[in-house]
């Protein structure tokens, strides 16, 4: 039997140009993973998509345990994302927060008077934000999710390029949003300075986790596809960019200039690297803010953020 070449998620066409090749990083597994770009439209997407078996070893348990454990709720760090919302939505509404893990945003944006749920498909990280108070059920496809809509808001923060079918959960977005509805979507940026410096070992490859990788260009186009305006895209998420500029750095001295071996990891302390002096520590956080104020104005920040609605304007 002929093998079917994987079809594009945007366009529909075959993804049949070879990006980046990699191991996960992040976990210590050494199998290689190769991202494909679509000829057409530009898309990127992880071929071929892993099946579920193949991806659990990818999601040990400690991988989420700072999540998990992560105490009191600090709003600062949805600041972004919270400035946002507030623009297109002067009051409080419902809001529907997909891959919420343990619920933190969610008891965010109810501190700031919203009318919050939240899914995820760990039913772990559930229960950790159900003992936080936090409003949150477990629901493994949002394609399928049947909740109490209309919603004023979605918000997928850094949810979208682990899904199988973005297109899927932007459909569904769509039906469960008001008419005025607004939808806001945090990814990493596959047009950013560190992927184009350090390719494999830029830390938001994620391989194999993150399954899709976008561009201000192909998520727009994929919005539009299905229903969306795109209101705005900011490049303004200083703790993402600012983590994901010396992150990449980390692996590529680690792996790539000092070459040295992978090992499985065993709980989530994968990427430390030995600065003896706390001042050397101070100027390397620097360095990566410096870097992140940076590509964030030359619009190459490692994230972006972009805002759509049901209804142009």
């Amino acid at each position: 039997m002929q093998k079917m070449t994987p079809l594009c998620d945007l366009c529909g066409e075959a993804m049949n140009e070879p990006e980046l090749t990699g191991p996960d990083f992040r976990v210590g597994l050494s199998a290689p993973f190769t991202l494909f770009k679509c000829r057409c439209c530009g898309l990127v997407s992880l071929q071929p998509p892993p099946s579920d078996m193949e991806l659990a070893p990818h999601y040990p348990d400690w991988l989420w345990e700072d999540t998990i454990d992560g105490g009191t709720t600090r709003v600062a760090k949805f600041d972004p994302i919270i400035e946002l919302l507030s623009r297109r939505h002067p009051q409080p509404g419902r809001l529907l927060d997909v891959g919420c893990g343990p619920g933190d945003f969610v008891l965010a944006v109810g501190k700031l008077h919203w009318q919050a749920d939240g899914i995820e498909i760990s039913r772990r990280q559930v229960e950790a934000g159900l003992r936080r108070g936090a409003a949150l059920s477990v629901c493994e496809d949002f394609s399928h999710y049947t909740g109490a809509a209309p919603y004023d808001a979605i918000t997928f923060n850094h949810v979208l390029e682990h899904v199988r079918s973005p297109r899927a959960y932007l459909q569904q977005a769509r039906k469960l949003l008001k008419p005025d509805g607004t939808l806001i979507i945090a990814v990493p940026n596959y047009n950013s300075l560190s992927r184009r410096v350090f390719g494999a070992y830029w830390m938001h490859a994620d391989l194999p986790r993150h399954l899709f990788h976008f561009t201000p260009s192909t998520l727009t186009r994929l919005l539009e596809s299905v229903g969306f305006y795109v209101v705005q895209t900011c490049f303004s998420d200083l703790e993402q960019d600012s983590i994901g500029a010396r992150q990449s750095l980390r692996r590529w001295l680690k792996y790539g200039l000092l070459r040295r071996p992978m090992r499985v990891h065993g709980s989530r302390s994968p990427m430390k690297l030995a600065v003896p002096a706390r001042a050397l520590r101070y100027l390397y956080r620097k360095l990566g803010n410096g870097v992140a104020r940076a590509t964030e104005t030359a619009q190459l920040a490692d994230t972006f953020t972009m805002v759509a609605t049901c209804q142009s304007s």
